[in-house]
């Protein structure tokens, strides 16, 4: 007798609904956040979001519980993402700095990457900057706790390796980063930075870093 074959599974973890489902989310807090940025947070319902979506509100409905729901997914979703760009040189993740000009580097790249995320995706960042704090005023404290927190890994290897001062205090150090790199971002979405402009001011957050730390 021939074996049936298997049929995708519907529910649990790793199953086909798990996959649809965060597909769905996805598509529906892009959506939000494209009809937030355009009409502002406190002028928009799920009506708005359904029809540039073009789906019914019900839908919406099946995957968040409301507005709310939807801006906790847009923070989550932008957090995630910067996070990830800033890991997407193999140079960040794969190897660690050995000297003084190589740690220089590794931070500029990691500047870069966050003004570069700013440039590409716009509407993303502004609504986390803009807009999120309206609904939660942590947001901006959450993204730049956890780019502090991504950015101080480097600073310990740094301390760890012997090209950075021992008595460095790390963590003061990445949020003095972050508390550069986030103004600038916003600068960014002004349009105030072109990728000239971009490319500098990565170079000058790095070198400044550098100069503080290095040994």
């Amino acid at each position: 007798m021939t074996a049936s074959k298997s049929r995708p599974t519907t529910n649990g973890a790793g199953s086909v609904d798990d996959d649809l489902t965060a597909r769905r989310r996805e598509e529906i807090t892009l959506g939000a956040c494209a009809v937030f940025d355009e009409r502002g947070y406190a002028n928009t319902r799920i009506a708005d979001i359904s029809a540039h979506l073009g789906i019914g509100q019900g839908t919406i409905y099946r995957y968040f519980t409301g507005k709310d729901d939807l801006m906790e997914s847009i923070i989550g979703y932008a957090v995630r993402r910067l996070l990830e760009a800033m890991r997407e040189d193999p140079s960040l993740t794969s190897q660690s700095a050995r000297t003084a000009t190589q740690f220089t580097e590794q931070i500029t790249a990691v500047a870069r990457r966050l003004l570069e995320m700013a440039a590409q995706e716009q509407i993303l960042i502004r609504v986390l900057l803009t807009q999120a704090p309206a609904v939660r005023a942590d947001a901006v404290d959450q993204l730049t706790d956890q780019l502090s927190a991504a950015t101080a890994v480097y600073l310990d290897r740094g301390v760890e390796n012997g090209y950075l001062r021992t008595e460095l205090d790390t963590s003061a150090i990445a949020d003095a980063m972050t508390g550069i790199a986030v103004p600038a971002m916003r600068r960014v979405l002004r349009g105030q930075l072109d990728a000239a402009a971009r490319e500098a001011t990565a170079r000058a957050i790095g070198q400044l870093i550098a100069h503080g730390a290095t040994a």
